[in-house]
């Protein structure tokens, strides 16, 4: 019996970045020193040594969490930051320093970490996949799909677990992507484009 079912589309971020756990485990260490550094105001630890698969080029978030203090699971910690870039224009260790380092002294809807905060941050760090044009809404999955809308000179950008978290559906994650770049919500697909990228994530 032929299945006429297509297969499900991969996530592109997890073929992309095939990284061991030695891998990820270098990555945040070298994402704390940097944030380290910088809120110590310490001179910045050189990266040497660096794993020859953490030189391709990436385009990374960084989110910090802050332990909130009542407990370990995630519900008990609030978000402390985060930043990155969509362009795959620095090489991967690089990328995840920077944006580790933006999330902790730029993000413009926090304070600046200080040092006395750095012990209940937990590092999360997400690598991007291309941009991809998204023509029809159900070629968004939910759970896989981060979105990026670019209209009238804006753009915003939603990481997959955002929808997950809060539970959205296709049309509310579209919505709220609008948004986020201070857009009607209505804006697409009228006008401006819609992207959708995969990430590949791991935490402290």
């Amino acid at each position: 019996m032929v299945n006429d079912k297509p297969e499900p589309e991969q996530n592109r971020a997890e073929e992309l970045f095939d990284l061991s756990e030695d891998q990820k485990n270098e990555i945040l260490c070298l994402a704390r020193e940097a944030i380290k550094d910088r809120v110590t105001r310490f001179p910045e630890t050189a990266a040497g040594g660096i794993d020859e698969g953490l030189l391709q080029p990436a385009a990374v978030f960084v989110t910090l969490w802050q332990d909130t203090g009542d407990g370990d699971d995630a519900d008990n910690r609030r978000l402390r930051g985060c930043i990155g870039r969509l362009q795959p224009d620095y090489p991967l260790y690089l990328a995840v320093r920077n944006a580790a380092v933006s999330a902790a002294t730029r993000d413009p809807r926090f304070p600046p970490v200080a040092p006395e905060e750095l012990d209940s941050l937990t590092i999360e760090v997400a690598l991007l996949s291309p941009l991809e044009i998204v023509n029809d809404l159900h070629d968004i999955v939910i759970g896989r799909d981060g979105l990026v809308i670019e209209a009238f000179g804006r753009r915003g950008l939603l990481l997959p677990k955002v929808a997950t978290r809060m539970g959205w559906g296709r049309e509310e994650f579209l919505r709220n992507v609008c948004l986020k770049a201070g857009l009607p919500p209505d804006t697409w697909p009228a006008g401006g484009t819609l992207y959708k990228f995969s990430t590949t994530v791991f935490q402290e």
